[in-house]
């Protein structure tokens, strides 16, 4: 899991694209948590689109987005992008003024998105086995056809 806080811009996307580059690679679940990100431009957004882009499997999942990050994903055409999943979530990340939570709130707020990590990896493992089932099957009916057409 990767926090993302302050400004994901033209200035700070090079070092954001570097830190996920392994998970990226590696592929599975990507969960970013941008609940602390005062700002986003279309730079912070093309490097979530890339590293969907380069994902061999799996998908991303991006917690507590705003509004005006949904939006801006909605304008670079990506907020339905398939493997791509936005979480809002109503939850100040600086409660009370804080920069820090109690030991408590934060368990609680890690354990809510363990349980939709494990969800959602779940959900990637079983859309995967289908696929790879789809994909054996179409190679098995070419096979067929192949043989039938040879004879």
């Amino acid at each position: 899991m990767f926090y993302v806080g302050g400004e994901l811009d033209l200035s700070s996307t090079a070092a954001f694209t570097e830190v996920i580059g392994e998970a990226v690679a590696r592929g599975g679940l990507l969960t970013i948590d941008v609940s602390a990100l005062r700002f986003i431009d279309g730079a912070g957004m093309r490097v979530i689109q890339q590293a969907l882009d380069e994902m061999p499997s799996g998908c991303i999942l991006v917690h507590g987005v705003s509004r005006t990050f949904e939006r801006l994903a909605e304008i670079m055409g990506i907020r339905t992008a398939p493997r791509l999943h936005l979480q809002p979530c109503g939850e100040d990340p600086f409660p009370r003024g804080r920069l820090a939570s109690s030991s408590a709130d934060i368990a609680e707020r890690f354990e809510g998105l363990r349980e939709l990590h494990r969800s959602l990896t779940l959900q990637t493992r079983t859309t995967t086995a289908r696929a790879r089932s789809l994909v054996q099957g179409t190679r098995r009916t070419r096979s067929l056809l192949a043989e039938r057409r040879a004879a």
